[in-house]
């Protein structure tokens, strides 16, 4: 263990390895300053077994010298019995004394990079958490540029969007609950990549006859056609739970803090979706009886905005404390989607107007 800590001049990367595969080392070059991994001089970069997250790399500048630090070093996954290359990643730091910093991380093969950006021109101590994670070996074009928990993502987009437009669905399967506490929802444990979720829904809220003039029903546009054709409208509140992977920061042990400003995850529903059947577009975005009375009913105050699933909030740093093990951050956004709909004097229902809005943040760390 070296007997000076703290350099000033380092650069560290984490990598949480969620392949099924060994990360090797292929090469590794150092042309200025010391390895510096776990504050340990002339610790070189190690290879990453399945599952692991791990220090991976570290390097510092040499004491009493101008000459900052540069480094390349290539992570292989092979096949044990041929040494054919399934992918690589392909790391290349400079940090000069005097001139712009520069940095590079290339990635060949069916792997998918997570959390990585290229070191800012200027600043000299850095550190990177990546996740790596397989692309779907089933279709080997990867047209799609999914892998198989992406896919599976996807999957799951597509069934909210059905369970949102059948009515009978959404009724059958997302509980009814007016009031809870979000925090009380949070999974216990994290999976990669997370599950959006339906948490829960309001009951039913039959919208008053006398504010269907002020609903712009993308078909029955005319007062004389709802009242001939129309037998309710009505609204319901759906609330989910989700976060972005790109936002899950990964906590070495010995980190005891970390600083963030802001989450965005994807919404529940698919954009399409939202754009067939805005809500701004239903209200005609003018403030009425009915938004008075949507707003009262779900306790929403931006009913005419358009949907949004970033939250925004001051950086601050987040305690999270000691631990002997590797922890994961996620920041969980609580959302909520209203949505409106048309049941007709034949009983068919329809959805006509939908959006939704991110509301509130919620840190969890979780060991592994």
């Amino acid at each position: 263990m070296s007997d000076v800590k703290g350099a000033a001049w380092e650069f560290f990367i984490y990598i949480n390895n969620r392949t099924s595969k060994t990360l090797e080392i292929d090469c590794k070059q150092l042309d200025w300053g010391t390895w510096y991994r776990n504050s340990t001089d002339d610790a070189s970069p190690i290879e990453v077994q399945p599952g692991e997250a791990v220090q991976a790399l570290g390097i510092r500048a040499a004491h009493g010298t101008a000459t900052g630090y540069e480094c390349r070093c290539t992570w292989v996954a092979k096949d044990t019995a041929t040494n054919k290359k399934f992918y690589s990643i392909d790391l290349k730091i400079d940090v000069p004394y005097s001139t712009n910093n520069s940095s590079t991380l290339t990635v060949s093969g069916p792997i998918r990079v997570e959390g990585w950006t290229d070191l800012p021109k200027s600043g000299h101590n850095f550190t990177r958490s990546i996740t790596i994670s397989e692309l779907d070996m089933l279709h080997e074009d990867n047209s799609s540029g999914m892998d198989m928990q992406e896919r599976a993502y996807y999957d799951m987009l597509l069934s909210n969007n059905e369970a949102v437009r059948d009515w009978t669905l959404l009724q059958n399967d997302v509980t009814e609950q007016e009031q809870f506490n979000p925090c009380t929802v949070i999974p216990e444990a994290y999976n990669y990549p997370p599950r959006e979720t339906f948490i829960a829904r309001s009951k039913k809220n039959t919208i008053q006859p006398v504010f269907w003039s002020q609903l712009h029903d993308p078909v029955y546009t005319f007062e004389w056609q709802k009242k001939d054709y129309v037998d309710e409208y009505f609204s319901v509140a759906i609330y989910t739970l989700n976060t972005n992977p790109r936002n899950t920061v990964m906590v070495p042990k010995g980190v005891e803090t970390v600083t963030e400003s802001s989450v965005e995850v994807t919404s529940s529903i698919k954009s399409t979706l939202e754009e067939q059947f805005s809500i701004r577009t239903l209200l005609n975005a003018e403030y009425s009886g009915l938004t008075a009375e949507l707003e009262a009913t779900y306790g929403i105050t931006h009913t005419l905005e358009e949907s949004y699933s970033r939250v925004e909030r001051k950086t601050e740093t987040v305690t999270i404390g000691a631990s002997e093990k590797n922890r994961l951050f996620v920041p969980w956004v609580f959302s909520t989607i209203l949505a409106v709909y048309r049941k007709k004097k034949n009983g068919q229902i329809d959805l006509i107007g939908i959006s939704e809005w991110a509301e509130e943040v919620m840190d969890q760390v979780y060991e592994y």
